[in-house]
């Protein structure tokens, strides 16, 4: 059993208090002589003090006085920051100045302590909570927070665990003499107003032990409340015509209706809602029972989780002695409803949802001041980590990203991991171990927070030399990452103590800010960096050097930041270079403001000098058998031999790389040993100057110092001021082309991004893989955070992992996402022959419709070109232009080469199996050897043209997915092929897993970049990433996301809760409708709506999905539509009935009908819509009227009612 946090010690004088930092509403405690905690009321007489900040012209307004101004003034309101936290792109822009969320959440922190201090005299110390499920940037915000706020914070503690000791302390488990009575598992619900948490306690005594935690930083009951404001602004839209949602001051006066009618709701049955706007009033009732309906996924969310931790630490119900809710929106009867017909347990309602946090906080605050009252019973508390700590490297066969765990998370605190690895080459230089926290088995979605590196290794060092990796995680957070090279006696230490967020000198800025009153709003302060992290001792003294932070675009430099100095590392020694850290939600793009540019604008990155810290060998051996900590201490500089590091240019935010896989069509499995890697490329980045000065360190940028040097453009007259203006323009121009040219000449081309996966355990293991580490060449350049994960173009490490089970590869899963509409099973496990033939009879196509879509591959057959891929203009292929109607996207062939390759897999063509099998290998390997390897995910729109970008990504996307769902479901069936002998079915086999791991893999990048490029503001997704958008290119989104849900990739349900927004937007009233980007409804919008709905939940007895799938019945099939056929056909097919019947009745004989039977062109269409005349021609019309045809297996029916194999009776389908 790892040691405990265990004070005991004499009464102390000094104060500290509890603090329970809330999205919506803050409150402090202490404890009174006893050690009995209560809860200090504020200034105004309350406990609680709203988390609401009002910026006036001559001072800040926080609490019940700054909620009462909000309704006049919202553009200078800042509230719900808590859920900002450790975020970089996230600030709140007050009179044009960008605030970062911990100045606002230091300015609650210091009304709290303001407050605190009339009751209880001075308060220099507190303890903070934070939800179970933030990571460390998040944690060290809030941290920062309290800096600002002049608070010492003595610890963050999980909300949760605050709860457990208030309740086990006040309620608890001790007799009379304070000796445990019995063993309790508590799970604690908090659902707060801004997030949700769920975590496992076990309480023994004073003993207070963390199982397991889980939570969603972005639910809570803020959510419930937007549902009321949803329905409210949707009603009074309907009756007096105009959205009041599109009013800042409206919208606060709706969220606190919307508020109170959730509260009252807790205990009445029904409300009434009295709004008005603009002159215009509404009166709406709204019931318990409705508001349930309204938000039963806000709550199906919870369950997700509770039932997710429970997997996670092998628990049952039946283990559990206590449910213990916390948070004021636990109130909520169908919360309580929900828990117990779940759990079947009763619940435990004696600890105060709203104190109850505060107040275990205080008792905390107390045992680590050593309070007498508090520590005679030696209590203890014992935390888990809420996240992964991992080493990131990348999979060597694909070059994508991949993780590996040292420590997994709802490990027990203090912990090691252990590992050991070797040297890919000889010679190396140096070793780097490169840090993150959290994340999926990719690494998207992590946090990176270190790097460490083992550097001035002796010449001759011979390859496949030992390397010994252990990770060090305190009960304090801290994190000690040691790698160790046993046989020469050489090693670096990395610390890492909550490292990332605001640097040194934005704090100091921010601080004389708010001591001065912020009299005005402040200038925005320079980006976030870390600070260097100290080390553990070594027996020589070394000298420090930190890693060059990148600044953040959209900040610029506070005017009091003091110019950093450069220390001189020494050569010959080990170095440790901590690194600034990845934001879990920094996606590639940044929203512009401007709706729909034509391009995506990534922004300005200035230079920053790069420093590290160089660490002497240690002859220490550094085998762990114990869990104890190592304390370090500082570090003394050397100063012999200095070597003066040299800034370069930051590299600026979009990376490309090229992005290549193995031949799918391959009869042998590769050799299962390290690859050694060629020189990669230097990666190739965009980068555009900004109207402000980036400058740091008071340095100006290229163009400042060219104009200093311009004399000053004066002359006698105006037409010598013109006369100068235009000589010197002609100058400029020509001295700038030559710098260019010259710049192509002499410039090194950048190099690709490259790490190693780096196979780990959590124990000690003489048994362990031994894996291979290749140098870093060390230099100054530190890319941006983008897309959650942080590159280091430097990281040059190679590792095979063709020894691994393909499962072991997949990403972590939430296994009871929403998106997963698709039936029980393999949703295109109907793709077989004899499945295509049984449904085909079953719904309704035949022998006539089949042959039509052979027809229709055929034609495609002949018009594929010899490396794979088919062009919308005919080029390709045996056409040589005698097709008539060619589309004008000539380019766009990675567009048409994947709606092409829809069409062959839904007939049940794969890479291994069909009639067709050769093209759809050619196919697949086209998209691998155009696609491009982003820190956004997989880049799928090749050479994109006019506004096909995300069109084509979405397109890809969705063929990649179920080109690997159909692999997936074909390795689960039996080779049954006569044809070939065992052993080649066994090589097969084996092709097929490896291919699944390579389609897996690039799936899921894929999928990543169409999620890092949705609008969030909208949900909708645009021409270009991060672009406000409409419900076409959104349609083919929504498809590529159910494809990987059924493929079993990681979607987060962030892009589920946009989406539903944006359908939410461009619903019409009755709901049944659906506009472009308005609620202004067309038929072809109206059924992808439709579609999406029905993939994202809805259900076919909704009455707003009645009436739209009655409207296209009404209006039927289209003559001269086939964009609305495709998705039309598709709705009307999974509502089944006698309405599908009708439809497809029509359909499919137009179809049949109108396919060319005859002549070159035969099993084509001829194109009739306006996308098929312009840029699709007649192949896009091809392939969306084969795929229309191909309806009744492409996808397994929704909604509908299947024969049961085992005993003939009709089953609903169990995903309804």
């Amino acid at each position: 059993m790892p040691p405990r946090v265990s004070l005991v010690a004499d009464s102390a004088s000094e104060l500290a208090v509890g603090i329970d930092l809330g999205t919506t509403y803050s409150l402090v405690a202490h404890l009174d002589s006893t050690g009995r905690p209560w809860t200090v009321l504020n200034a105004e007489g309350d406990i609680t003090t709203p988390s609401v900040v009002f910026f006036d012209k001559t001072s800040v307004v926080v609490g019940k006085e700054a909620v009462k101004v909000a309704e006049f003034e919202p553009e200078l309101i800042a509230q719900f920051a808590k859920r900002d936290m450790g975020r970089e792109s996230f600030h709140k822009t007050i009179r044009g100045k960008q605030l970062p969320p911990e100045v606002i959440q230091a300015l609650i922190l210091k009304k709290l302590k303001q407050d605190a201090e009339l009751k209880l005299g001075n308060v220099t110390k507190a303890v903070v909570t934070v939800p179970a499920y933030f990571n460390e940037p998040m944690r060290k915000a809030t941290q920062d927070a309290g800096r600002l706020a002049g608070i010492d914070v003595l610890d963050i503690i999980n909300e949760p665990t605050a709860a457990a000791i208030s309740y086990g302390v006040q309620q608890g488990f001790l007799n009379a003499k304070g000796e445990s009575q019995q063993r309790e598992t508590v799970l604690i619900y908090d659902l707060g107003g801004g997030t949700f948490d769920a975590t496992l306690m076990e309480i023994d005594g004073h003993n207070y032990n963390a199982v397991a935690t889980l939570g969603d930083v972005y639910l809570g009951g803020i959510d419930w409340d937007q549902r009321i404001v949803e329905f409210v602004a949707d009603e009074f839209q309907k009756q007096h015509g105009f959205d009041p949602r599109g009013d800042a001051s409206a919208m606060q006066v709706l969220m606190s209706e919307a508020a109170d009618a959730k509260h009252s709701l807790s205990a009445r049955d029904e409300v009434t809602i009295h709004y008005a706007h603009n002159g215009r009033r509404i009166r709406l009732n709204l019931t318990r029972e409705r508001f349930e309906t309204m938000t039963g996924d806000l709550l199906d969310r919870t369950l997700i989780t509770i039932r997710k931790l429970l997997r996670e630490s092998n628990c049952q119900w039946s283990d559990i002695t206590r449910l213990l809710l916390v948070g004021g929106s636990s109130r909520m009867p169908m919360i309580q409803k929900m828990l117990e017909e779940e759990s079947g347990l009763p619940l435990d309602r004696s600890l105060s949802p709203d104190e109850g946090v505060a107040h275990g906080a205080a008792i905390y605050a107390g045992l680590l001041i050593g309070t007498k009252a508090i520590t005679r019973h030696g209590m203890s508390v014992a935390n888990v980590n809420s996240h992964d700590l991992s080493v990131l490297g990348v999979e060597s066969a694909t070059k994508l990203k991949r993780r590996q765990v040292m420590i997994p998370r709802n490990t027990s605190l203090p912990a090691i991991g252990t590992n050991k690895f070797k040297t890919y080459q000889e010679n190396q230089k140096n070793v780097a171990v490169n840090v993150i926290e959290g994340g999926d088995a990719s690494g998207n979605g992590a946090t990176r927070i270190g790097k460490c590196i083992v550097s001035g290794l002796p010449k001759a060092l011979p390859a496949k030399t030992p390397v010994e990796v252990v990770f060090q995680y305190s009960q304090n957070g801290r994190l000690t990452v040691k790698a160790w090279l046993p046989t020469i006696n050489r090693e670096a230490h990395l610390t890492i103590e909550r490292a990332s967020g605001l640097s040194e000198s934005q704090l100091e800025y921010w601080m004389h800010r708010i001591d001065g009153g912020f009299t005005e709003v402040a200038e925005r302060p320079t980006p976030k960096q870390p600070d260097a992290s100290a080390s553990t001792p070594t027996k020589e003294p070394a000298t420090t050097q930190t890693e060059a932070p990148t600044e953040n675009p959209i900040d610029r430099v506070a005017p009091s930041e003091p110019p950093r100095e450069v220390a001189s590392p020494s050569p010959q020694s080990s170095s440790v270079v901590p690194a600034q850290p990845l934001q879990e939600t920094a996606p590639e793009f940044a929203e512009p403001e401007t709706p729909e540019p034509e391009a995506i604008t990534p922004a300005a990155v200035e230079p920053e000098v790069d420093t590290s810290e160089q660490i002497q060998p240690e002859t220490i051996a550094p085998k762990v058998s114990t869990p104890e900590i190592v304390e370090p201490v500082a570090i003394t500089p050397e100063a012999d031999e200095p070597e003066t590091v040299a800034p370069e240019t930051a590299t600026p935010e979009f990376v490309e790389s090229e992005f290549s896989i193995q031949t799918l069509i391959e009869s042998k499995p590769s050799a299962r040993k390290p690859v050694r890697p060629k020189r990669a490329k230097r990666s190739r980045r965009k980068m555009t100057v900004t109207g402000e000065s980036q400058n740091h360190k008071n340095k100006t940028t290229l163009a400042g110092r060219l104009l200093a040097n311009i004399p000053l453009l004066a002359g006698p007259s105006p037409k010598q001021r013109a006369r100068n203006l235009k000589v010197w323009g002609i100058n400029t121009g020509v001295h700038v082309l030559v710098l260019v040219i010259l710049a192509s000449i002499i410039l090194p081309r950048p190099e690709e991004d490259v790490f190693a996966l780096i196979n780990s355990a959590f124990v000690s293991d003489e048994q362990l893989e031994q894996v291979e580490f290749e140098q870093q060449e060390i230099d100054n350049t530190q890319m941006d955070v983008v897309n959650d994960i942080l590159f280091d173009s430097n990281d040059q490490v190679e590792l095979d992992i063709n020894d691994l089970d393909p499962s072991a590869l997949m990403p972590e899963l939430e296994a009871d996402a929403p998106w997963t509409m698709a039936p029980k099973g393999n949703e295109t496990g109907g793709r077989s022959k004899a499945g295509r033939t049984a449904l085909v009879n079953k719904y309704g196509g035949t022998k006539a419709s089949e042959s039509a879509v052979n027809r229709g591959l055929a034609w495609l057959v002949r018009h594929q070109a010899a490396d794979g891929s088919w062009s919308f203009d005919h080029t390709g292929g045996n056409c040589a232009g005698k097709c008539t109607q060619p589309g004008s996207m000539a380019k766009s062939k990675m567009g048409a080469t994947s709606l092409a390759i829809l069409a062959f897999l839904a007939a049940g063509n794969t890479y291994s199996d069909g009639d067709f099998q050769p093209e759809v290998g050619k196919a697949l390997q086209y998209m691998f050897s155009n696609a491009k390897q982003t820190q956004a995910g997989l880049d799928l729109r090749g050479t994109a043209e006019g506004n096909s970008g995300m069109y084509i990504q979405g397109i890809a996307t969705m063929a990649l997915c179920e080109a690997l769902a159909m692999t997936d479901h074909a390795l689960k069936q039996k080779d049954n092929n006569n044809k070939l002998t065992s052993g080649q079915r066994r090589a097969r086999r084996q092709l097929m897993f490896k291919v699944s791991k390579q389609l897996r893999t690039a799936s899921q990048q894929s999928v990543f970049f169409v999620m890092n490029a949705q609008h969030t503001k909208t949900g909708s997704w645009g021409y270009q990433p991060a672009t406000s958008g409409d419900t076409s290119v959104t349609g083919w989104q929504v498809m590529a996301l159910v494809s990987a849900a059924a493929s079993k990739l990681t979607i987060r349900p962030q892009v589920h809760q946009h989406t539903t927004r944006f359908l939410n937007s461009v619903q019409t009233n009755d709901g049944a409708g659906y506009g472009y980007r308005t609620p202004q409804s067309k038929p072809s919008t109206t059924a992808i709506g439709l579609l999406c709905r029905m993939y994202m939940g809805w259900k076919k007895d909704r009455p707003a999905m009645q009436r739209g799938v009655e409207f296209l019945s009404k209006r039927g099939p289209s003559k001269v539509d086939i964009y609305y056929n495709y998705y039309a056909t598709q709705v009307m097919y999974h509502s089944g009935g006698e309405a599908w019947k009708k439809w497809n009745d029509v359909m499919r004989d137009q179809l049949v009908n109108s396919q060319i039977k005859t002549g070159h062109a035969s099993g084509s269409w001829d194109a009739i819509d306006a996308h098929g005349r312009g840029p699709g021609g007649r192949l896009y019309t091809t392939c969306m009227a084969t795929m229309t045809l191909e309806v009744y297996y492409r996808h397994l029916p929704l909604f509908r009612y299947f024969e049961d194999e085992k005993n003939g009776t009709a089953k609903k389908d169990a995903e309804k």
